[in-house]
């Protein structure tokens, strides 16, 4: 995995991931499972690549700032669901 080597080659470097869902099931439902999201990619960095867990700080926003608009939240495929259904990574210190 890419992001594996440049985070060993480069041991500074720190990681902020957050998670993000659709607007499908309740605030406090997708606050969590955001969460849950954003740390099995952690774990992920942790376990498979062996990056120190320390360098990575996790944050779930549930379906605050969704990528694109769901006019129909009940559905959980739609183009607009999946694309709000995401981690983003960012370097936060190099």
């Amino acid at each position: 995995n890419y992001n594996i080597t440049v985070l060993k080659n480069d041991p500074k470097m720190k990681l902020h991931i957050s998670g993000y869902t659709s607007a499908a099931g309740s605030e406090e439902y997708n606050q969590k499972l955001s969460e849950r999201r954003a740390e099995a990619v952690k774990e992920y960095f942790v376990k498979v690549g062996g990056i120190n867990g320390n360098r990575i700080t996790t944050i779930g926003y549930g379906e605050k700032s969704p990528a694109k608009y769901e006019a129909n939240s009940s559905d959980k495929r739609s183009e607009a669901a999946l694309a709000n259904m995401r981690v983003v990574i960012e370097v936060v210190e190099e």
